[in-house]
């Protein structure tokens, strides 16, 4: 087993508990309630603590009384609502099904594992859909926009148009409608970590102390150089600009500091850099 390196924080920790002879065990929490009680200090409490009263984040006035519609309708009523909402998707479907009919008269040749069948072409049990945009786009206002779909999320969308059609490219096409569908990004919540906030460099206290470095590649070779070695000062803002070459390694860097700079200006207290292979070498 390698010994672990520590960072300077750890090593300040581990010089001051040398001092001392324990042993660090596990103990479980149902048996640690002495360290509970320790912590929790009666002499500390507020004598007469002020409770918050709760916060109501949504009140009752902003949301439609839907049970109380729906406890309205009798069970007839209630059968053809949910009646009409299906025919409506399929009638939806079926007008889907019609114009792939009407474009399919209109081409010659199907790929080779989609079969015709009744006036549609099928790719397995699926209902190949030829690449036209508009059809496509109908298929994903159906299976995603739909209220009784519910704007779902990129798997289950995909999920429910793999059960009816197919067409080449369908889960880029999916992922790319789902991407830029305005609903879901107002209200489905974010899953990922909010970015922390810009942490800006301090100033340098004297010139050439605190220099940073990149290369500017992709230039016409000029005298064998093809590349340019940029060092900047933070603080005056002057730099150097050293001719090199884009196979140059860490070696010839050390050389250009050692040449143009260092003997200029000596070396600096601290040298910003990006996190490519050659600035996080050894010698950086």
């Amino acid at each position: 087993m390698k010994p672990r390196i520590l960072n300077r924080r750890q090593l300040q920790w581990m010089d001051l508990l040398n001092h001392y002879n324990y042993v660090i065990s596990y103990r479980p929490g149902s048996r640690n309630s002495a360290v509970d009680t320790l912590s929790r200090k009666g002499e500390l409490a507020l004598e007469n603590p002020i409770e918050e009263e709760p916060t109501t984040l949504f009140p009752l006035d902003r949301f439609r009384e839907i049970s109380t519609e729906i406890a309205e309708l009798d069970d007839r009523e209630l059968m053809d609502v949910m009646i009409a909402i299906i025919e409506e998707a399929i009638s939806s479907d079926q007008e889907i099904q019609e114009r792939i009919r009407t474009l399919l008269l209109h081409i010659n040749e199907l790929p080779n594992d989609v079969i015709s069948h009744d006036g549609l072409a099928y790719h397995g049990d699926q209902i190949f859909v030829p690449d036209d945009n508009e059809i496509k786009a109908m298929i994903m206002r159906l299976y995603h926009n739909s209220p009784i779909v519910g704007h779902l999320g990129q798997q289950g969308t995909l999920e429910l148009v793999q059960r009816m059609y197919w067409w080449k490219g369908q889960a880029l096409y999916v992922r790319d409608y789902v991407k830029g569908c305005h609903t879901c990004a107002q209200h489905k919540h974010r899953n990922w970590k909010t970015p922390g906030t810009l942490q800006p460099l301090p100033t340098p206290t004297g010139p050439w102390e605190w220099t940073q470095s990149d290369h500017i590649t992709g230039l016409l070779v000029s005298s064998s150089y093809d590349t340019i070695y940029v060092i900047m000062d933070r603080l005056t803002k002057m730099a150097h600009f050293i001719p090199t070459h884009t196979m140059a390694n860490t070696d010839d860097l050390v050389q250009l500091h050692l040449k143009h700079v260092w003997k200029h200006h000596r070396v600096p207290q601290v040298h910003n850099t990006d996190w490519g292979t050659l600035f996080t070498a050894d010698y950086t």
